[in-house]
């Protein structure tokens, strides 16, 4: 089971197609604790992804990833690469980073100016410290050479990394088509085509919603009292849930 916890949702980035809220709300760190055992008392083989907004703006970020380790957790951080120092010291599992364009296009697409070069000095940083890295870029039908000049660029820099590529959800125009999603796979770009929404991966919000995916924020339920009761009443709600709830609206 995959835990997203959404520890933040202040942001530096006005990425287009975002749906999450924006706030400068932070997660407590013992509801976070809490949570994690909560979630583990359902599959001890819990995975924690620290996620936002951008987690890297959390100036204890840190701690997140000490609490989710010492409770046997492999941890990933999501992140546009805002701050890297803060990303690197934490010393996560993985880190993620979100690309979607090459250079400056990436820069403005974000509304953050250095953002492009500050994802592949993270990159190469995570690669010193053996920490595995992972691009992944939101595909969409104006994207996809961008994609592969960016897997190409980090082969000449010679920078270890997956790319997995997640096709836009909930903005129709912005869909790539299969044959787009053809070409990235025949240049060794994975596709992320499943929906473990509401089954085997959760979100938590920082007031300690869960909902059901990233793209899809349907309240399952809320976690109040950390009770067992809670959480199968929220298990029970992911299950009912259609595949790719977010593309049936």
């Amino acid at each position: 089971m995959q835990l997203i916890a959404e520890i933040t949702y202040n942001c530096p980035c006005h990425c287009s197609f975002c749906n999450v809220p924006k706030s400068n709300e932070i997660m407590k760190i013992s509801d976070f604790s809490e949570a994690i055992n909560l979630f583990k008392g359902l599959d001890n083989d819990l995975s924690i992804v620290l996620s936002g907004g951008e987690p890297s703006i959390v100036k204890n970020l840190k701690e997140y990833v000490l609490i989710a380790k010492k409770k046997n957790c492999n941890v990933t951080i999501v992140t546009n690469a805002f701050n890297i120092h803060r990303i690197v010291k934490a010393k996560p599992d993985f880190v993620e980073i979100s690309i979607d364009y090459f250079g400056e296009k990436h820069d403005l697409s974000r509304g953050v100016k250095g953002l492009f070069q500050n994802a592949i000095k993270l990159a190469e940083a995570c690669n010193f410290y053996d920490i595995q890295v992972i691009i992944r870029a939101t595909v969409m039908n104006n994207n996809i050479d961008d994609i592969i000049k960016i897997k190409k660029l980090f082969k000449e820099k010679r920078i270890e990394a997956e790319f997995l590529a997640m096709p836009v959800r909930g903005i129709k125009k912005l869909l790539p088509n299969k044959n787009q999603l053809k070409i990235l796979e025949e240049n060794g770009i994975l596709i992320a085509d499943n929906c473990p929404a509401g089954i085997s991966s959760f979100v938590l919000t920082p007031r300690m919603e869960v909902l059901p995916c990233i793209f899809y924020r349907k309240k399952l339920g809320e976690i109040n009292n950390f009770s067992l009761s809670e959480m199968l009443e929220i298990i029970n709600k992911g299950e009912k849930i259609p595949r790719f709830p977010c593309e049936k609206e």
